[in-house]
């Protein structure tokens, strides 16, 4: 069956149209057809992707695409013109069903194929995108492999349906094509019963003469492996015994590792150490309490990074009426500024820090990536490090007399001449 039969006449306007295509892709008929799912233009009328969305394309925005639109190429007005009245011939009779929708010469994928694909960007936007986090259709062409035309129509297509669904929204500004998932969480904050105060704690490297913390608060650091996370998380508890008892989340030390750790600091009996300790790989937000001091060490991403950020939203909105401190460990990898999930890690935290292992450039540091509260009285510690050397697992050294902090270095020279001293 012809797919068009009341546009043969077009059939003859193939290398008209191939000329076409170039200028297509520089206005804004572009930008308005993607908005209903069309992924590309015609090279011929016999191979048009999804004629269905063409004629959504022209039904729905025909008095401002092509027909008053002043901005048009000449060749494009005159092409929905010509397009037009055939199409609305058709629809008159009945429209585009799925038997004639296209040339038997295009692939098109199957209806079970497209339930599939639909199901999966359905699941990604909703579980995998973060919440007021822009993104373009391209970035979810990867997840269902979407390479062909027809499949880049079907994922398009899925998501301006989770816009009228309220799921997805298009960033103000932003062209068509871009689109954001709508943070619906709310989260009622008790401001009246809140407290003013600073919290009271100990922290390594004596940061509690740098930074100023306040219950609730979410501390980020990020490590790469082996750069002194679990001993940094070790330190604050030994810090604050007697003070708060923290309850200490670990993604991978045992109790007989957890053991060997603790026996390893010179400085404090073991009988001392009073802590809870919980195993904990998945669902941080309901294990913390957002009264305590609560440790998260480290929390495991494998291969789905963006998962770190959603956890950490989870605790951040677990603790905001807490009276509690939430410090949250992410892998980091080398040389990188942020920890795995990237610098939407960063979001949620009142501190974020880094810690960084040495190697032919520099030393082991630890950075200040963000900084919401700092002392009155001394500069800002923003995007400063700390140099320093890790013995025996557990005692750390600052290079610089704590609580001084070097500036973040150019290239190395600055901390490579500290640490030489």
């Amino acid at each position: 069956m012809e797919p068009y039969s009341k546009l043969p006449e077009l059939k003859k306007e193939n290398k008209a149209l191939r000329g076409l295509k170039i200028q297509w892709q520089e206005t804004s008929v572009k930008t308005e057809a993607l908005r209903w799912g069309v992924t590309s233009f015609p090279t011929s009328i016999g191979l048009v992707s999804r004629p269905l969305a063409i004629q959504e394309v022209l039904m729905r925005e025909s008095n401002r695409i092509g027909l008053q639109d002043p901005g048009l190429e000449k060749e494009h007005r005159e092409f929905f013109k010509k397009i037009l009245p055939a199409i609305q011939a058709d629809t008159q009779e009945g429209g585009v069903t799925e038997s004639n929708m296209v040339d038997d010469t295009v692939n098109t994928p199957s209806l079970e194929s497209t339930s599939k694909v639909r199901q999966r960007i359905r699941e990604w936007a909703k579980l995998e995108v973060f919440p007021g986090q822009p993104f373009n259709v391209r970035d979810a062409y990867p997840i269902v492999n979407a390479r062909e035309p027809e499949e880049k129509r079907v994922v398009a297509k899925e998501l301006n349906y989770l816009i009228d669904k309220g799921i997805l929204e298009h960033p103000i500004g932003a062209a068509y094509g871009n689109y954001k998932r709508i943070d619906d969480t709310k989260v009622i904050v008790d401001f009246k019963n809140a407290t003013t105060e600073n919290f009271d704690i100990e922290l390594p490297f004596d940061l509690s003469k740098i930074i100023t913390l306040s219950p609730s608060d979410l501390i980020v650091v990020a490590g790469e492996s082996g750069a002194g996370k679990t001993s940094f998380a070790l330190e604050l508890i030994k810090r604050n015994l007697g003070l708060h008892k923290c309850l200490y989340l670990s993604s991978e030390l045992t109790a007989g590792k957890m053991k060997k750790r603790l026996l390893l600091h010179e400085d404090i009996d073991f009988d001392k150490w009073d802590f809870n300790m919980e195993i904990r790989e998945h669902d941080f937000s309901n294990a913390i309490d957002p009264d305590r001091v609560s440790i998260v060490d480290f929390i495991v991403t494998t291969d789905d990074f963006w998962k770190a950020a959603i956890a950490l939203r989870e605790i951040h909105n677990k603790m905001i009426n807490g009276k509690g401190l939430c410090f949250a460990f992410l892998q980091k990898g080398a040389e990188k500024e942020f920890g795995y999930g990237g610098d939407l890690t960063q979001q949620h935290a009142s501190l974020y820090l880094t810690i960084s292992k040495m190697n032919s450039k520099h030393p082991n540091y630890l950075k200040f990536v963000k900084v919401r509260e700092f002392k009155d009285d001394i500069e800002s510690p923003l995007g400063k490090v700390i140099p320093f050397k890790l013995f025996n697992s557990w005692k750390f050294k600052p290079l610089v007399g704590s609580p001084i902090y070097q500036d973040d270095y150019n290239g190395v020279s600055k901390v490579k001449k500290l640490w030489e001293q």
